[in-house]
């Protein structure tokens, strides 16, 4: 079989003589209607197969034989067969790519976009020529007819800085009909950053007489961006902090576990060009001897390390001591953010923390233990995660088995201007985010309907048999409370 072609073939018949031959009947319709030129009662003579040609590509042919003896006698038509030729080859090229769009991101590399090309079978992928020249006489090694698949967005990485890229994208279908090049995009790779980050150490002054924990606080700023900062005592690396915030920078120490002497305090900044900067003081530590030399142990014990919380939460401090610990603090990103006065020898408590909205984001919680000789020490780090809590509402149509966990939307997604419930037969459901433990449906007067509490939260306004809260058509209120015992409203309209 081809484009233009189909075989036949088929079982001899018999006769009680010998069958002499067979005539064929080909059409494009499986009633025979009309037959195709050439193939009405066609003789095929003494033969069981034969080959049609001739016929047009794409095209369902229907056939039927007839066997014939010696003596002319005809039998009936055999069963119809029916066979379609191939489609004819593609020629049509696709589309070119259009909306080629060029954009730097760093010194040596640019991301490349574009529109999908269109076919009349189907795009296959795209191929991608880059330069610096627009006339793309030359190409960039490895960038010459360059084969991406099926994509629409790639990255050129590997160039020069502060160099001028020209990339023009061509499509090709099944068939490896190309298309015509998209027009070219441009851009410049980022300048080499050359320049080191300006930093100082703010606090304690240089040459200090420090005693008990201290805070170092520095600063550092750069002409593109700060990446990484490290502070060091007499050349030991003591902590090195990826940066995604502006300074200033603090580093808490207990001097208790340095010698009395002086000491090399070193800042050190990085940028993201690998720059660097650092800025030294020296302090001198004289802490007072007694005869209580140890230092407390202090830990915080929630939340834990890398945990995800949201901006109300709730720290668990345990300190202890060979004679007393006096007082614990909880320093929130290396400051005082909240202190406790203890008598007992192994405290533990717990004190509630709130963060502002502009606080969210990635923070580092650490604890300070004093004992009754001012001994010091430090707990490790326990990096947080703040996230604004999810307070949405929405109105779901069919039962609570329909809605998936992680199903809504946060509070930046919510229907500021409340839901629109309309009174019909269907299902219509109230189904909370998992940070509403309580939820009521009040009048605009403060009667309210109906209250449900629990997680996961779902209020039932109506079901399939009809309406099952009073609720006539108006304004209704939705009053909402998170698990930090904030209030949230929200207005429901109920419409005919």
């Amino acid at each position: 079989m081809s484009t233009g072609s189909i075989t036949l073939s088929w079982t001899a018949a018999t006769d009680n003589v010998a069958v002499t031959g067979y005539r064929l009947d080909v059409s494009t319709q499986s009633s025979f209607a009309s037959f195709i030129a050439g193939y009405s009662n066609q003789d095929l003579g003494s033969t069981t197969s034969t080959a049609l040609g001739g016929l047009v590509p794409s095209t369902t042919y229907y056939a039927r034989l007839r066997a014939y003896d010696a003596a002319a006698n005809v039998s009936g038509n055999s069963a119809t067969a029916s066979a379609t030729t191939l489609a004819a080859p593609d020629t049509t090229p696709p589309s070119a790519p259009a909306n080629l769009a060029a954009t730097a991101l760093s010194t040596g590399s640019i991301t490349l976009a574009w529109t999908a090309a269109t076919d009349n079978v189907a795009v296959t992928g795209y191929r991608l020529d880059v330069s610096t020249q627009s006339s793309f006489a030359r190409f960039i090694t490895g960038y010459s007819n360059q084969d991406l698949g099926s994509v629409t967005s790639t990255a050129l990485g590997g160039l020069v800085p502060s160099t001028t890229y020209y990339a023009r994208v061509r499509a090709y279908d099944t068939a490896s009909n190309p298309s015509a090049n998209s027009a070219w995009a441009s851009a410049m790779t980022l300048a080499q950053d050359g320049v080191p980050p300006t930093v100082a150490i703010t606090a304690p002054d240089d040459g200090a007489m420090v005693l008990g924990a201290i805070i170092i606080t520095a600063t550092a700023s750069d002409n593109v961006g700060v990446s990484k900062i490290e502070f060091y005592i007499d050349g030991l690396l003591r902590i090195s902090i990826a940066i995604v915030t502006a300074g200033p920078y603090s580093y808490t120490v207990d001097t208790t576990q340095l010698s009395n002497a002086s000491h090399t305090v070193l800042f050190k900044a990085y940028d993201a060009a690998g720059n660097n900067a650092a800025a030294a003081i020296h302090i001198t530590v004289n802490n007072p001897q007694t005869s209580d030399l140890t230092p407390p142990t202090v830990a915080i014990t929630s939340p834990q390390a890398n945990a995800t919380v949201k901006s109300k939460i709730t720290a668990t401090i345990t300190g202890s001591d060979n004679v007393a610990v006096q007082k614990v603090e909880l320093l929130i990103d290396g400051a005082a953010g909240a202190s406790q006065i203890f008598s007992t020898p192994t405290p533990s408590f717990t004190i509630n923390l709130s963060f502002l909205a502009g606080s969210l984001g990635g923070h580092t919680l650490t604890a300070r233990a004093y004992d009754t000789t001012s001994n010091a020490s430090i707990s490790y780090p326990v990096p947080i995660t703040v996230v604004k809590a999810r307070t949405s509402v929405r109105l779901v149509s069919g039962t609570q088995a329909d809605i998936l966990p992680g199903q809504l939307s946060d509070d930046a997604q919510d229907n500021a201007r409340g839901l629109v419930l309309s009174r019909s037969n269907s299902s219509q459901i109230l189904a909370f985010d998992p940070d509403i433990v309580e939820a009521k449906i009040m009048d605009t007067h403060g009667r309210v309907l109906a209250t449900q509490s629990g997680s996961p939260l779902f209020i039932t306004l109506q079901g399939g048999g009809g309406q099952n809260l009073p609720m006539t058509a108006g304004l209704w209120l939705i009053e909402m409370k998170d698990d930090q015992g904030r209030i949230k409203v929200r207005p429901m309209i109920v419409v005919k």
